[in-house]
This record gives C-alpha cells, sequence and structure tokens, in this order.
C-alpha cells in the first residue's frame, strides 16, 4: 500500500455523539491543509445517531465512518480497522472528547520531518485527575477563536495541566529519563508512522475490556526500536464526561496478560495496580 504524505486521524466512538461531534468540530478547524489530513471514525456499535454526526461534516473535511457489531468493547479492533483504512503516512488518535488545539496536526507533521519514525505522546489537558474543575471553564464553542481561549486558559493553570507532565515534575524527571516510555503511552492523543503500526500488527485485539491495549502496542513499538517523544507543543483538552468504569479486577487481568506476553521486571510491576507508573519508572531506572 503506498501511502500519501499527511496524517490520518482515527477517532473510535460508543455512544458519545456529542462528545464526539466537539471533537470532529474542532478537527474543522485546523490550520493544516484540509488536503493532507482524514479523519476516521470507527463506530463500536452504537445505538445512537453517531454517523449522522459524522455525515454532517462532510463538506468541512476528509471524513469516512466505519461501524462494527456490539459485541462488547472492541476499541483495539475499531483502531486496527482505522490504521487498515488510512491513507496517510502517519495515524493519530483521539478519543470521543478530546479538542483539538487549531495547530494540533500541524505540529504534529512538523515534528515527524525532524524524525520521520517515532511514536509521538501528545499534552492532554485536563485528563482524569481535574475532570471537575475544567468542567467549569468550558463552555460550548462554534468558532476557532473560542477554542483557541480555552487552551490559553489550560496553559495558565498547574492542576489543569496533563497529569503526566505534572507527575514529572513532582518526581524531578525529566521525559528522557523515562527508560520504558510506553508506560505512559495513552491513546487519548497519541501518534505514530502508519508504517510502524502495521508492521508490530497494530492494536491486540485480545484486549476486551477498558484499558491495556495502548501500553500493550508501545511495548511492542518500544521492542521494535520506535524511539518515542512527549510532545507538549501538540496539544488537546480532554472534554469532561462520565468515563467507563473501572474495577480493580479489569486492571489486573489486562495487567496480567500484559505481563504473559512481554514477561520482565518492568511488566511484572504492573501487577500491583495501586503502584504509580512514576514510581515504577523510577524502580527501574534504580534497578538499571
Amino acid at each position: 500500500m503506498l501511502l500519501q504524505k499527511g496524517i490520518t486521524v482515527i477517532v473510535p466512538t460508543y455512544n458519545r455523539r456529542d462528545l464526539l461531534n466537539k471533537t470532529l468540530l474542532s478537527l474543522s478547524f485546523q490550520s493544516f491543509n484540509v488536503h493532507q489530513y482524514e479523519v476516521l471514525v470507527v463506530d463500536d456499535g452504537s445505538s445512537d445517531d453517531t454517523k449522522e454526526i459524522v455525515l454532517s461534516f462532510k463538506d468541512r473535511m476528509f471524513i469516512s465512518y466505519f461501524y462494527q457489531e456490539d459485541e462488547g468493547f472492541r476499541v483495539a479492533k475499531a483502531r486496527n480497522i482505522g490504521i487498515l483504512n488510512a491513507r496517510f503516512n502517519i495515524c493519530l488518535f483521539l478519543d470521543s472528547g478530546m479538542i483539538a488545539h487549531p495547530d494540533l496536526l500541524k505540529n504534529h507533521w512538523c515534528a515527524y520531518q525532524d524524525k520521520s519514525e517515532q511514536a509521538l505522546i501528545g499534552f492532554s489537558y485536563g485528563y482524569c485527575d481535574y475532570e471537575n474543575i475544567s468542567e467549569k471553564l468550558l463552555q460550548e464553542f462554534s468558532h476557532r477563536k473560542e477554542v483557541e481561549k480555552f487552551f490559553d486558559i489550560f496553559r495558565g493553570d498547574r492542576l489543569l495541566r496533563d497529569r503526566r507532565s505534572v507527575a514529572m515534575e513532582s518526581a524531578s524527571l525529566l521525559f528522557k529519563d523515562i527508560t520504558i516510555p510506553w508506560i505512559i503511552f495513552w491513546t487519548c492523543h497519541v501518534s505514530c508512522t502508519t508504517k510502524s503500526l502495521l508492521r508490530v500488527g497494530g492494536f491486540d485485539e485480545s484486549f476486551q475490556s477498558w484499558g491495556g491495549e495502548d501500553i500493550e502496542l508501545g511495548i511492542r513499538l518500544y521492542k521494535a526500536g520506535i524511539a518515542f517523544a512527549f510532545a507538549e507543543d501538540c496539544e488537546a483538552i480532554h472534554w469532561p464526561h462520565d468515563r467507563t468504569s473501572i474495577g480493580s479486577s479489569s486492571a489486573t487481568s489486562y495487567a496480567d496478560y500484559i505481563y504473559k506476553k512481554h514477561p520482565e521486571l518492568s511488566t511484572s510491576m504492573l501487577l500491583e495496580p495501586q503502584t504509580p507508573w512514576v514510581e515504577i519508572v523510577r524502580k527501574i531506572r534504580d534497578v538499571g
């Protein structure tokens, strides 16, 4: 398959029509050349009007809709559908409810001009820890300037920064100090070359509950020699919303699977779900 130069944005979704609409609206404001990107929405069996939301953006960008039957949590397969249908050489993964800065695609693209084969971990404001705070700051938007205003607010508040960045700062860690960068390869906002994703086989579709499929892919990319970078200028905002209920049994299950597939010291530490990732990083650094 001959890939064109540009970015394929892959957005998996399930019954999140309002959040999806916000994500697509933000992608319609991009400063990047509209002929150099496409958006692939992969629907994991929604029963709402997700398809109609997608089709409403047909006149604003190159966008395609894919549907798979609701057979449980199959986000890994959904993302693989996106990879296999990508026509550009870079794949950018965004979750429904991620709001893209107008320069998001341009900045991802520029990063790949210096180093063509890599995996970029994008900056995600307001993710997880501070949702109640960020919800008070966000209003509906319909113009690019309104989106830019959100980012100005978030940049100025430490509590709203990407929690990985805050954790690294608190632990006096730089990203280059993290010897297992896959541990923060979270697909709410990451990119990678399409070629690399295909080379390692994409996401492991054995994951059929929340969590783990992204960092497991990160492990395989890392083992394949792909360089990782934490791209703070590639900005997105995590719009506050109810998240999938995550039980300790689910976390233990995916950690156990990852360890069996990649039996190493670092993955064995995932079996202790209460251990923060930054502590795992510290322990691996000290051992090494």
